[in-house]
């Protein structure tokens, strides 16, 4: 049985690859897991710098007459939302479709104003790298707990 990944294929991922990130995904996002682990304490601990650019944000927003009506989301919030957005992305695998690149287009500009206080591809980056070493931990924990003590052994 082969699964047409119809816009992984479209953005240079294998069949292979793509069913790899959404068993995994699927499996670190599973209750009791939900808030997907590790996701919240990359963008809260491990990533400083986007820490510091969050809160640096709100401070000047806090203060800033002109944005007196807005409302911003806490980084707890963001980490959620960025979850969301991984989700999201990973359902679109199977479908082909402008809408996911439209709305990751609408989350850029929503945050264009961020380069000001730093927040730049470099960040996003790192961000994905940390992002794919959470999940190869993951998929090597599952591992190790499926296989036998004696197949252990060296």
């Amino acid at each position: 049985l082969t699964i047409p990944f119809l816009q992984a294929n479209e953005w240079g991922l294998k069949p292979e690859q793509a069913l790899a990130l959404k068993v995994t995904w699927s499996k670190l996002c599973e209750t009791p897991h939900s808030t997907c682990r590790g996701i919240n304490a990359i963008m809260d601990q491990k990533n400083k710098a986007v820490r510091e650019i969050f809160y640096s944000a709100a401070f000047f927003n806090g203060i800033s007459e002109h944005r007196k009506s807005y409302s911003i989301a806490t980084l707890h919030d963001h980490s959620h939302f960025f979850i969301s957005l991984i989700s999201q992305v990973i359902h679109s695998f199977d479908f082909r479709s402008v809408d996911i690149l439209e709305h990751i287009d609408k989350i850029g500009v929503c945050h264009a104003g961020l380069k000001k206080f730093g927040f730049r591809q470099a960040v996003w980056e790192q961000l994905g790298e940390e992002l794919i070493d959470a999940l190869v931990v993951q998929v090597c924990i599952k591992s190790l707990r499926t296989q036998k003590p004696e197949d252990l052994k060296t």
